[in-house]
């Protein structure tokens, strides 16, 4: 039964069956599809609020977050911590109220509105493509935990999570998934404590001996203000990046303001957006705790470091491996299922917001705005929907199996969304905080966003954290010296009313 034990498999096993049949309960009740999609629009701000923080850090923060302190500081994690308040607050004031009043179910028919059908069609098919290269990151970074501890193979491990996950995502609907995200929350917070509690009372609770054992590698290292693009984590690459992806998860993502789009009001709309990120101050402590404790632990055992390193023959997949491996070798009987619970269960509310968004954009920007036929209806529409999450699921699932050979476990992410999102990123942007952009700038944005991004990492030497930022600035740039030139030349003065400030009338 590997070094895990029955015990904490039994942990595990009982937690995805209790969560299974609390969600039954969703599964029996008949909807409509804007309760399949858009849980009837009836939820009140709090579990929002906790759906979205649940959706948005997903394994990739809860994992690798620590992950990345352990093998070099507090640069990356601090800053976002700082920041996430601000940042939600602009986007509940300026960006949330012009998306949730068009009561659409996808954020792009406010770029039809602003642009083209076309751009709409790009940019969700855009958005397709970064929504399913973060679903099969997702569903590979546990499956780094579940090989580690159960002896199974890396690809064995994806398939078992990329079912479970496409089980739980399938049935039920949206409402299912905001309460099942609350269940899941309160297991990963109960797992993160869990977890932070045996590292500080591995050294008698004694926040000195703890804070010198983290930082004999300089693992507690704050900023590094030097000016170097081939740096990982320069004050400079951290701060703008961090602003960038934020803003982007948080204000043009439609994983995240679909579950805006469930509140019963405008009102509780700003405030899930709000209070995601409130709530989620104790929970990045925890991961920066437990990063720090991870570099504590490694750097005051040199024997338990070397073994760490002799898991895995590449030395980077090998730190990855950290928490696994601390589980195995640190924790206590049952603690260790708790938090693989806790993580399976951050996996499955990652994953199940990651398809049903696949399914809405997929039904609502492409499928019912290019096919019209006398046989579509509410039923037709919620069964294709079922049978894109499945899909969705399965070819996510696919391309998990191939994920780990891009770099490791936060990079994996920075670089797929540098290449696909960012450049998304920019478009909504310009659409919302500039009346000048228009399709010609659009295009031309786009197209250098698409030239500069792999100029940037594979013949430049750009570091990794710089290449969303670089290629939005060069998207936003373009775009909007292009539009400029064009209404010049063309002598094309009409500017569009919809930008951030637009209300709609009715």
């Amino acid at each position: 039964m590997s070094k895990f034990g029955i015990v904490n498999w039994v942990v595990v096993i009982g937690y995805l069956t209790g969560t299974s049949i609390v969600l039954s309960y969703f599964m029996k009740k008949k909807k409509n599809l804007q309760d399949f999609l858009l849980a009837g629009r009836k939820m009140h701000w709090f579990p929002l609020a906790i759906s979205i923080l649940a959706a948005g850090v997903s394994s990739i923060s809860m994992l690798g977050t620590p992950t990345y302190i352990f093998r070099n500081n507090l640069q990356i994690a601090v800053p976002n911590l700082l920041l996430s308040v601000p940042l939600t607050i602009f986007i509940g004031i300026t960006m949330v109220p012009v998306f949730y009043l068009m009561q659409s179910y996808t954020i792009y028919e406010f770029l039809e509105l602003r642009f083209h059908k076309y751009v709409r069609t790009a940019t969700s098919i855009m958005q397709i493509l970064t929504k399913l290269s973060w679903v099969a990151t997702i569903i590979y970074v546990p499956s780094l935990v579940v090989s580690t501890l159960s002896g199974i193979p890396v690809w064995t491990s994806v398939i078992l999570i990329g079912v479970i996950g496409i089980l739980f995502s399938t049935f039920g609907g949206y409402e299912s998934i905001v309460w099942a995200d609350m269940i899941h929350f309160a297991a990963v917070m109960i797992g993160l404590t869990s977890v932070c509690l045996i590292m500080f009372l591995h050294f008698n609770g004694n926040i000195k001996s703890f804070w010198e054992a983290a930082s004999l590698n300089s693992n507690t290292r704050f900023f590094d203000f030097s000016v170097n693009f081939t740096e990982e984590a320069t004050f400079g690459a951290v701060l703008t990046s961090m602003f960038i992806s934020t803003v982007s998860m948080f204000g043009t993502d439609q994983m995240i303001l679909q579950k805006c789009f469930s509140a019963k009001d405008l009102k509780s709309a700003v405030w899930s957006m709000v209070g995601n990120s409130i709530i989620g101050i104790p929970f990045a402590l925890l991961l920066i705790f437990i990063g720090l404790g991870l570099a504590a632990y490694f750097n005051s055992d040199n024997q338990l470091f070397k073994a760490l390193l002799a898991s895995d023959p590449d030395p980077n997949k090998a730190l990855d491996k950290a928490i696994p491996f601390f589980i195995m070798n640190k924790m206590p009987i049952g603690i260790a299922g708790l938090f693989v619970s806790a993580i399976l269960a951050i996996t499955i509310s990652s994953v199940n917001a990651g398809i049903s968004t696949l399914a809405t954009i997929s039904l609502k920007d492409i499928a019912e705005k290019y096919i019209k036929a006398p046989w579509q209806n509410e039923e037709f529409s919620m069964k294709t929907s079922r049978w894109l999450m499945l899909g969705f699921g399965i070819i996510a699932t696919i391309i998990a199996l191939y994920v780990g050979k891009i770099g490791t476990i936060l990079q994996i992410f920075a670089i797929l969304y540098s290449f696909i999102g960012s450049p998304l990123f920019g478009v909504f942007m310009l659409g919302l905080f500039t009346r000048q952009a228009n399709n010609f700038g659009i295009v031309c944005g786009l197209i250098a966003g698409y030239i500069i991004c792999p100029l940037c990492y594979f013949m430049w030497d750009v570091n990794w954290v710089w290449l969303g930022t670089i290629v939005t600035f060069a998207v936003m740039s373009v775009g909007y010296i292009s539009s400029i030139i064009h209404r010049f030349t063309t002598k094309d003065y009409n500017y569009s009313i919809y930008t951030w400030k637009y209300r709609p009338s009715n």
